[in-house]
């Protein structure tokens, strides 16, 4: 597993868009080994997901790359910095996706 981050960005910028800063080449040859995958898959390849806190067993929210990251994380319970899970298409069955409509808001 994998993990990279961004700190300080814009909620009014598109998921994809974040995203594809970390597909691009890369200068560590061990970090462009990882990605080289996701990186031929492109944003269309890949699934994104948020992990749904406090639901039983663990659940996800399918991410919309082409939304910005307030319409993507509205309505949903963080805690601490939100962690998105990137997956190449064919492995996003494993996750268990929850319909974000479906959840009750508190207000």
């Amino acid at each position: 597993s994998l993990k990279l981050s961004d700190s300080k960005v814009a909620e009014t910028e598109k998921l994809g868009a974040i995203l594809s800063r970390h597909l691009i080449q890369q200068e560590d040859p061990t970090l462009q080994e990882k990605l080289q995958y996701y990186q031929a898959a492109g944003i269309s390849g890949l699934k994104l997901f948020l992990k749904a806190e406090q639901k039983p067993g663990k659940k996800f929210f399918e991410l919309d790359p082409t939304m910005n990251l307030k319409e993507c994380l509205a309505k949903k319970l963080l805690i601490e910095y939100p962690t998105i899970h990137v997956l190449l298409k064919d492995h996003g069955s494993a996750y268990d996706v929850i319909d974000s409509g479906k959840l009750i808001s508190f207000r």
